[in-house]
């Protein structure tokens, strides 16, 4: 199978498919190969991932890199014009595309925050823009504010407590804290003693989905389930 340039393929997909990705700057929750919408969901943690991934792939070669500068700034700028102090100004969808925070409620999951402090910091990396830095540091001050004792799965007006694995995502890809931060190593144990059950890592606490369909419903008898 020919994978040359995959890379490049998708980066092109992003900027010239992508349904409304020009208008609005961020991408939703699932397209259609053609770049149809397949969902309209927001999900923040797509655009702050595509820019990371652009960045991560071109980061021993920036010139390269700039041959997409459109959508480097269009993402970038994308993130910013959602964002407003300490939330995001449209109801967004977490990135098991489960659960929403609202605007209402100054509500963001911390994983979604992570992803896009990593994508601003990476556009930033390649192209120099104070905005983005600046609202990246915006939103790492506010995702300071989602430790209370580990990193919660989601912090505004009514906060989910519940420990959620994605929060591994805040030290590896993203780097927005070192392994050692006392709040990783914090959040670590709780996924830890929370999420590890049969051997297996649920996603947050009370995973239902096990992927076991009947007549095409799902039976939700919990992740890991397992049947004799």
């Amino acid at each position: 199978m020919e994978i040359n340039h995959v890379q490049e393929k998708f980066f092109n997909w992003c900027l010239n498919r992508a349904e409304g990705f020009k208008k609005d700057g961020v991408f939703y929750e699932k397209y259609y190969p053609n770049g149809l919408k397949a969902a309209g969901n927001f999900q923040p943690d797509q655009t702050g991932s595509v820019l990371f991934a652009l960045w991560h792939h071109y980061k021993n070669n920036i010139d390269k890199a700039l041959e997409f500068h459109d959508l480097i700034k269009i993402s970038a700028d994308g993130i910013c014009n959602v964002w407003e102090k300490d939330h995001f100004t449209r109801v967004t969808s977490d990135l098991w595309e489960e659960r929403f925070c609202f605007p209402d409620l100054n509500e963001n999951f911390s994983y979604s925050i992570g992803a896009c402090i990593k994508g601003l910091r990476c556009a930033n990396e390649l192209i120099p823009n104070k905005k983005w830095i600046d609202t990246a540091s915006e939103m790492k001050h506010r995702l300071d504010k989602h430790f209370m004792e580990y990193f919660i799965r989601s912090y505004g007006e009514i906060p989910d407590k519940r420990i959620d694995a994605s929060i591994i995502g805040l030290v590896y890809p993203f780097k927005i804290y070192d392994a050692d931060d006392s709040k990783i190593v914090a959040s670590i144990n709780e996924i830890e003693k929370k999420l590890l059950i049969n051997g297996g890592v649920h996603r947050y606490e009370h995973d239902e989905y096990d992927g076991w369909m009947h007549e095409m419903h799902h039976r939700k008898k919990g992740a890991g389930h397992g049947r004799s």
